[in-house]
């Protein structure tokens, strides 16, 4: 019996070792990572053998590449494979661009034999599996790059050497253009090895890292057993240790050339929290790059993809400006109509689809308006021109558009959140376009943001209006003058409400005070009247006040004596005469200003006034 016990507990031991030991816990996360991309991101694993005999690079790419889509490459950094850098984003960004996501070499399955640790042998491996994939630099094989770390050395490398293939470069928190000391001087300022950091090899530098890689720390690393931990780093680095360590001191410590400008497109994303490398580099590189637009995260680390992935997709999808001929139909016919039938309906089916479309309600009313009405509006509004109509619309959305062309005004732009005609990321995407614009969004609206959104529509049309009406001015400055030369009936104006301008202006009873209230205010104020009323009484009884054993009578009648020395009496002389100079004073040419908004404003209330 003792012998059998033995042998059960040896087993448990063994079992339990192995628990700890082997990396199960992270090998059956690693294959639900995988799971996902497959079932919900529509991804597909693919590995590339280069012509050089030497290497292979594996990828995820969609499954169904769709000509209406722009490719998109992503290029991690250190601190896993590509599965677990981009497992926030990889949903959402599928559903806008055709996906190529590698593991970089030495990275999750992708390796060489070649003895070479550079950047460029990176870049040159990416760039041989892509085109392998199709993407090859002409017609539909131009590739989009967005890269995260590391990933920005390899792809600002791509963009030098191969300029043809890559259409638009996304950078983030990346080093590219810090020379060998920097780097280091960086890295070490965290007191650790590079090395260390970089290739984490126990669970203390596995957290030291993600403590400098974000800005929150992700606290919860820390509450995770280390025996989780190792296996992590046993899955993610020991099988080509030497290497990563080979290739994160090839980046630290090679002397860099004088960085290269890159004529790409370049949007470049930056945590304001970054410490690996600080946000002022981000701003060295936008100057370095003319054609580049930096964009900041607040309260963000060096780990961009895992702190603010939304903020970061958005960015990344907006980033691209201007409908494409595909986008637009596309777009149109998510809804499962031709796109005329859409644009120019014919029945009052087509017409009850429309409204679905263009309103985030459908203002489901229409529902229950009767054929032969609908019809009616149909023949009124479609009929006469139908053809014309017709053929505006094919233009529209078939013609291929050239490059959207930078208009230098002054833009509102404005975007219900729920458009299902041109989803909000396009507003985003022609916002970074014009420097000149701003972008207001509505909640819960659609296309039709002028039916359902009427008046929010109209404040935010006044007030950008208005506002640019100061900093253009009026065009013809002699009506300006006439309008401003309107002021002359000022006296006129005081006198309609029946008193003089004087008595008016400075108040020497209640009774004046009271019109006084009531020309200033829309409302009149009419609690003054019950003021009036109550001080009126109490200065009735002034004459008795000493005699008067109520103390609220008494604060009453010593208020109502007082209120008028305190406001006018003192200074009632030259107050008159202020008003007298105000009101009866000639006045000469208004002379032109253009620098204070509130004139403007006054000017356009005085003509909707006349």
């Amino acid at each position: 019996m003792a012998r059998y016990l033995t042998i059960a507990l040896t087993l448990f031991q063994s079992l339990i070792s192995c628990f700890f030991n082997f990396p199960i816990l992270i090998k059956i996360a690693d294959s639900f990572l995988s799971l996902y991309f497959l079932v919900f991101c529509d991804l597909r694993p693919v590995t590339v053998d280069l012509d050089d005999g030497e290497t292979t690079v594996h990828f995820w790419i969609s499954g169904h590449r769709r000509i209406s889509r722009p490719n998109l490459v992503m290029l991690h950094g250190y601190g896993g494979n590509s599965k677990w850098q981009f497992v926030h984003q990889v949903s959402d960004l599928s559903k806008s661009f055709n996906l190529f996501i590698p593991d970089l070499v030495f990275f999750g399955k992708s390796y060489t034999k070649n003895a070479d640790r550079s950047v460029e042998i990176q870049a040159r491996s990416i760039a041989g599996g892509l085109k392998k994939l199709g993407c090859d630099g002409t017609g539909r094989g131009r590739i989009s790059v967005y890269s995260i770390s590391y990933g920005g050395f390899v792809a600002y490398k791509m963009a030098e050497m191969w300029p043809e293939m890559m259409e638009k470069l996304v950078i983030v928190s990346s080093g590219v253009g810090f020379t060998q000391q920097q780097k280091t001087a960086e890295m070490r300022k965290h007191g650790g090895d590079c090395s260390k950091m970089l290739v984490p090899k126990t669970p203390v530098d596995l957290r030291m890292l993600v403590k400098i890689s974000t800005n929150t720390g992700l606290t919860f690393v820390h509450w995770i057993p280390d025996f989780i931990l190792s296996q992590f780093i046993a899955v993610m680095y020991e099988n080509n240790r030497q290497e990563l360590l080979e290739l994160a001191k090839n980046l630290l410590e090679r002397e860099e050339a004088e960085l290269h400008v890159i004529s790409q497109k370049t949007l470049i994303v930056w945590g304001d929290k970054d410490k690996v490398f600080p946000l002022e580099h981000g701003y060295r590189l936008q100057r370095h790059l003319q054609n580049s637009r930096l964009e900041i995260i607040k309260e963000t680390g060096h780990a961009v993809n895992v702190e603010a992935p939304s903020t970061l997709n958005n960015l990344i999808t907006s980033s691209g400006v201007g409908f494409t001929q595909q986008q637009k139909t596309a777009e149109m016919r998510k809804h499962g109509g031709d796109c005329s039938k859409m644009l120019v309906p014919k029945t009052p089916m087509d017409l009850r689809m429309l409204v679905k479309i263009s309103t985030n309600t459908g203002l489901t009313f229409v529902h229950w308006i009767p054929d032969f009405i609908l019809s009616q509006f149909i023949a009124v509004m479609y009929e006469n021109n139908r053809q014309e109509l017709l053929e505006l619309a094919k233009n529209l959305l078939e013609r291929e558009e050239a490059e959207l062309h930078v208009i230098s005004q002054k833009t509102l732009i404005v975007w219900g959140d729920k458009d299902k005609v041109f989803p909000l990321e396009h507003g985003y995407r022609l916002q970074r376009h014009l420097q000149n614009s701003r972008l207001e969004i509505i909640k819960e609206t659609g296309h039709a943001v002028n039916v359902e959104a009427p008046s929010t529509l109209n404040n935010l049309i006044t007030s950008f209006v208005l506002s640019l009406l100061w900093i253009c001015g009026i065009q013809n400055c002699r009506d300006l003058t006439k309008t401003m030369e309107k002021l002359v009936i000022k006296t006129t104006e005081m006198r309609k409400h029946g008193g003089n301008c004087f008595k008016v202006l400075v108040p020497k009873t209640l009774m004046d005070l009271h019109v006084l209230v009531k020309i200033l205010t829309n409302t009149g104020l009419t609690f003054v009247n019950w003021v009036t009323k109550f001080i009126l009484l109490n200065q009735a009884l002034v004459v008795e006040w000493r005699k008067a054993n109520s103390l609220v009578l008494r604060a009453a009648g010593v208020v109502s004596c007082k209120f008028y020395y305190v406001m006018y009496e003192k200074n009632r002389q030259e107050l008159l005469e202020l008003a007298k100079n105000l009101l009866e004073k000639e006045e000469a040419e208004l002379h032109v200003i253009i620098s204070q908004k509130s004139i403007w404003i006054k000017i356009l209330l005085l003509e909707s006034y006349e």
